[in-house]
């Protein structure tokens, strides 16, 4: 069974990719490079004004703004050049044309800003309908990634301009400022959720959008072939029979696994000699095992296996059925070490913890029987289902 180490499939994968909320979308580029170009149509305007009649009165009307009028009308173009650059790079049902009708508003807003014509409440309303269609498009499936979140900032930030009390008092403040606070801690909120829900289940295929944290190879899911078919049940029997020992303590203790503690459903028990060994999935070497804690004492679920370095793919030697995976973007607390959550969709860590950019890829085999992956994800319902039987 542990010959299946010596007939490792090579792996050829390229880098794993993480959650969209943490990257550039592919078809959100255009609208990147729109905004890129910009500084070149303003000088195209500047320029243009010696001669034409049409870019010397705009270019007035634009100097004659305050300076925060200034800034808004930029906000709105840059958000209406994103949206236009949306529009070729989108075949949903609807999207193109809801993405045109945005970029037309918001740039006849800043058009009327400039002109000196009524523009707040067109500003206001475009500003807001855009935002919430952007929550709404999030939960619809559609992942959210950084140049969404950057152009919504920009609308947020915007509207935050765009309803500045023209009589400024301290309640109209209050109420202007709690208004903007409460957008822009909503935008986050449906971002995490439409990150979440764009990843579906969150298990771990080839083939699936990553959830915020995870890291998975590209490809597409397909069925596995024989031969990984029988790598696959010959890696689970190898490890299945090797950790049958460390449902014992005192055994996992003693060949190096920190078993002081153990603590919830889904307690990993490292081994940091077996993490520095060089091995790699090594049946009767795993790096960790996961236990779970019950009122009859802990229960161990499986073990996971790491490789020594990040950004090495680990060798799936089960073709889909072995799918590495690895975590990106996890805040940890400096001293000790302690997981506080994932990046926010606006870049920041909880207070006192840091950001660690990417780990190594792990592999999970659960012992667990009835899991409807043995080497994917074991679900917090399947694990009280098969943990109730210790109740005791």
């Amino acid at each position: 069974m542990i010959s299946i180490l010596a007939h490792s499939i090579p792996d050829n994968r390229s880098a794993s990719q993480g959650s969209p909320l943490y990257d550039v979308l592919p078809k959100h580029g255009l609208g990147v490079l729109l905004v890129l170009l910009l500084p070149m149509a303003a000088w195209w305007v500047r320029r243009g004004s010696r001669g034409a009649r049409w870019a010397g009165r705009f270019l007035e009307q634009y100097r004659g703004l305050p300076s925060t009028h200034r800034l808004l009308f930029w906000l709105l173009i840059a958000s209406a050049t994103i949206h236009l650059g949306l529009v070729p790079t989108h075949d949903h049902d609807g999207f193109p044309a809801l993405y045109l009708a945005d970029a037309v508003l918001l740039g006849w807003a800043a058009r009327r800003l400039a002109g000196g014509r009524t523009w707040r409440r067109l500003t206001v309303v475009v500003l807001t309908v855009s935002i919430v269609g952007y929550w709404i498009s999030g939960l619809a499936g559609n992942p959210p990634d950084q140049v969404g979140m950057v152009t919504k900032l920009a609308e947020l930030a915007a509207l935050g301009l765009a309803i500045e009390p023209m009589r400024p008092g301290r309640i109209r403040r209050l109420l202007t400022s709690s208004a903007t606070v409460s957008l822009v801690v909503l935008t986050g909120l449906f971002a995490w959720g439409g990150a979440f829900v764009a990843a579906g289940a969150g298990d771990h295929r080839i083939g699936n959008v990553p959830g915020p944290g995870t890291l998975l190879p590209p490809g597409e899911d397909r069925p596995p072939t024989a031969e990984e078919q029988q790598a696959a049940d010959d890696l689970y029997e190898a490890v299945t029979v090797s950790i049958a020992k460390y449902a014992d303590l005192e055994v996992a203790a003693i060949n190096g696994y920190q078993v002081a503690s153990i603590v919830g459903i889904d307690h990993h028990a490292g081994n940091p000699a077996f993490g520095k060994d060089g091995r790699v999935l090594d049946p009767v070497r795993p790096e960790s095992l996961v236990y779970a804690q019950t009122p009859g004492g802990p229960v161990l679920l499986g073990a996971v296996f790491e490789m020594p370095a990040a950004g090495q793919p680990g060798p799936a030697v089960g073709g889909p059925l072995t799918v590495w995976h690895g975590h990106e973007n996890v805040c940890v607390t400096a001293a000790p070490p302690f997981l506080t959550g994932l990046l926010s969709p606006f870049g920041t860590c909880p207070v006192g913890s840091i950001n660690i950019p990417v780990t190594g890829e792990l592999l999970h085999v659960w012992i667990v029987p009835g899991a409807p992956e043995r080497f994917g994800e074991l679900s917090d319902e399947v694990r009280r289902s098969y943990l109730a039987q210790f109740d005791l």
